[in-house]
């Protein structure tokens, strides 16, 4: 199969992994193709369109010719062991690392209509709900399932059928006599700004 990354480049994998399917129909899963001594990959989302599937590229690891960046030009790291979320309207959620900051982790969504958005980036600075700004550290890194968010099956979800996601963060200490800070944080992929308007809904010290 070969997937447009751009307006002229086209991307052949030969590997998938992960697939997933939404009781609408659209699929996801992680491509790969071998770039010197290791696995480059990308997560795709297939759609019906009456006669086949369309594939689309969620995001690509920087190493694939025609990748694009996130909107404020970090490219990702993407692997085989890649995990995401995707949800009944076809929003994906997705942790990635990059070394464009020495490495670090970071969480991204997707939206059909305004792609790739970048939700945090650890290493970077974060304003919290009291106005003060914190560094998001880059030990805990996990897209952590805290609660059982809507779904059909009952199941938890670090991303709901409506677009909430759900996640933890933790700050590095402002004096090394001063302990670090945790928070959950509540977003909305379905906002047309999601990457700078996250709703904070509550924090733990």
């Amino acid at each position: 199969m070969e997937i447009q990354v751009g307006e002229t480049d086209f991307w052949a994998p030969f590997e998938f992994h992960a697939p997933t399917i939404n009781s609408n129909g659209d699929v996801g899963f992680v491509a790969c193709t071998q770039f010197s001594t290791t696995r480059v990959c990308g997560i795709i989302r297939a759609t019906w369109n009456g006669a086949g599937y369309d594939h689309e590229a969620i995001a690509l690891d920087r190493r694939i010719q025609g990748a694009a960046r996130d909107p404020l030009s970090v490219g990702l790291a993407i692997s085989s062991s890649q995990t995401y979320n995707m949800n009944n309207q076809g929003l994906f959620v997705f942790r990635a690392q990059t070394d464009n900051f020495g490495p670090a982790w970071g969480l991204w969504g997707w939206r059909p209509d305004i792609g790739l958005r970048r939700v945090y980036l650890a290493t970077t600075p974060f304003r919290l709900p009291s106005g003060e700004t914190r560094m998001v550290s880059n030990t805990t890194f996990s897209i952590n399932v805290l609660v059982t968010t809507g779904g059909e099956d009952g199941r938890p979800k670090t991303l709901n059928d409506s677009g909430m996601v759900v996640f933890t963060l933790e700050f590095d200490a402002l004096a090394p006599d001063t302990s670090r800070r945790k928070g959950v944080f509540i977003g909305d992929l379905n906002e047309t700004l999601f990457l700078d308007s996250l709703e904070w809904r509550w924090r733990l010290r």
